[in-house]
Order: structure tokens, then sequence, then C-alpha cells
């Protein structure tokens, strides 16, 4: 497109190259919306949003997931065959999976739970991303469903359902490290073709979600967690004029710059202000606190801090 807003009639070879480029990387980007809403959906997810949760989670992953699947392939139809290329039309993660592992076998082999994981998704984007559009839904039938569907993926894999939340966390932390696994490993392929084809559809910015999934050293799910502890030291932090003197004496505030608040607390963008203030907190954790248990003891006051700060340090002390 020219500066006039008009399509040549004939692209150059540099011009088609560049167009592809941002049209694959315009839609990665989108899909990295879907997968970070989801996951961290499912981070936050609690036994009293169950169900709604559920819902709203496999829809945003089935759709973040299917995307990623159908870009690896987009930029592999040179070794697929016509069968083939017709899934790109269709919506079957498990389908779009098998032809992946079958030109990328080394980059995107899935292990039971994965493969596990990936029919859950096919299995609810057939029968009930729709669900809500549906006049027989009324009753909220896709509710259900999309909790039913979850239940038998749990036991499929040897997981206990989220009977209570000792559980509810247990089990949450293992589906965190499959759900963690399969994006990774399919950023990780497309990555490899993008190096391959010198096309480089992954290249993003800090203010992109998928900026998480492509530079971020560690998983999505443990940058939650440490993203939770950062920010409720900050909250502890602003709060302690109004907080018991032997509480503060306890648990010292970190020394934060009033300075660096402003850009703390900052939605200017997406990644790097909160990277910033985990990069803070745990420095300050590495100067301050030699001792493992005292700083595990710092971090369960900090996770609960929000909730019922005089309930919780009873029950620490």
């Amino acid at each position: 497109m020219n500066l006039n807003g008009e399509y040549p009639a004939v692209m150059s070879e540099d011009e088609a190259f560049d167009d592809l480029k941002m049209h694959f990387g315009r839609e990665l980007h989108n899909a990295g919306k879907f997968l970070f809403d989801g996951c961290e959906g499912f981070y936050n997810l609690s036994q009293k949003y169950m169900d709604y949760g559920l819902f709203d989670i496999l829809l945003r992953l089935s759709i973040g997931v299917e995307r990623v699947q159908k870009i690896i392939l987009s930029l592999s139809e040179n070794k697929m065959n016509e069968q083939d290329k017709k899934a790109l039309y269709t919506h079957s993660h498990q389908y779009l999976q098998a032809i992946i592992k079958k030109i990328y076998s080394n980059d995107v082999n899935f292990n039971k739970e994965q493969n596990k994981f990936i029919e859950l998704l096919g299995d609810f984007y057939k029968q009930d991303r729709y669900g809500f559009f549906h006049e027989e839904d009324k009753n909220q039938r896709s509710l259900f469903l999309a909790n039913d569907l979850f239940r038998n993926y749990c036991h499929s894999i040897g997981l206990t359902w989220f009977e209570d939340d000792n559980k509810l966390v247990q089990t949450k932390e293992k589906i965190e490290d499959v759900i963690s696994n399969v994006i990774t490993k399919y950023i990780d392929c497309l990555e490899n073709i993008s190096k391959n084809q010198n096309i480089y559809v992954t290249e993003t910015q800090t203010e992109f979600e998928l900026y998480i999934f492509v530079f971020h050293e560690d998983n999505v799910f443990n940058y939650f967690k440490k993203l939770e502890i950062a920010r409720n030291e900050l909250l502890y932090f602003l709060s302690q004029k109004s907080i018991e003197d032997e509480v503060v004496e306890d648990y010292p505030p970190l020394d934060f710059e009033i300075s660096d608040i402003k850009d703390f607390i900052s939605c200017r963008d997406f990644y790097r202000v909160k990277s910033d203030l985990i990069e803070f907190v745990f420095n300050e954790y590495a100067e301050n606190y030699d001792d493992k248990k005292s700083l595990k003891v710092r971090k369960e006051f900090l996770k609960y801090f929000p909730e019922d700060l005089e309930h919780l340090y009873k029950k620490i002390n």
C-alpha cells in the first residue's frame, strides 16, 4: 500500500515479502493477546468463579493456540500435501497438531498431558465456543460443558479435580506447566521457521503481550507469580502508615524510590514497566535476604497481605 492508500498493480518481491511479514506478525500479535489473557485467567482461577472462568479461559486459549498452529503451517505450505493444506480452512486443533508434528517432529513433539490438552481445546472449540449465542444455552449449558470437559481432561492425565482450594492449587500448578510448554514449543518452532525463511514474524515490542512468550526468560505463569509479589510489595510500601508498627518492624517495607513509583504503576508500556518493578523487588530480595526461609515467610506474608493483614500476621506468628 502506498501513501495514498492504494495498492500497486504489481508488488515488487520486497514489497510482497514485507506485506507477508506484516500480515503474519499482526496475526501472531493477536494470538499472543488471546494466549496471554487465557493464561492470566487460569492463573487467577478460583473456586468462586470456576464455571464462568473455565469457559472464558478455554475460549481464549483455543483461539490463540489455533492461530499459532495455522501461522506455523501457513509458513510451511511447501512441505504440506494438498489434503493437509485443507486443514488451514478447518477448526481441528488435533489435526493441525498432527500435521505440525509430521513436519517438525523435533520441535513440537508433545507428551501425553500436552496432547490431551490439545484435544481439550479441540473438543471445546467444536462443541462449545458459540454456546452463549444459541437459544438452547439459556440455561447456561456452555458453562457446565466447559467445566465437564476440563474435569475429564484432569482425570485423563491422572489429576484430581478442583474439589477444594488445596487441590485447586496443586492441580493448577501442574496444568500451568502443560499450558506453558505447549505455547513455548509452538513459539520456538515458529521462531526457527522465521529465522530459516528470514521473515522474523516473532519480532515484537515490549508493549505487546506476545513479548512475554517470545523474550521472557521464564514461563508466563512464573511471570504472573513474580508480578503478584512485586505489586504487593509496592502496595505494602504505600500502605505502611496505616499498618501496625509491630508488623512493619517484623516485615520492613522495601526501599522504593518515590520517583520510580509513577512508572511502576503506569500502564503506558505493557511489559517494560512491570518487568522493571519485578526486577527491583527481586534485586532487593537478593541483597537483603540471604536466608531462604525468611524470604519464603516474607513472600507468604505478601501473598495474603492485601486480603487480610491482621489475620495473616497472627497466622504466621
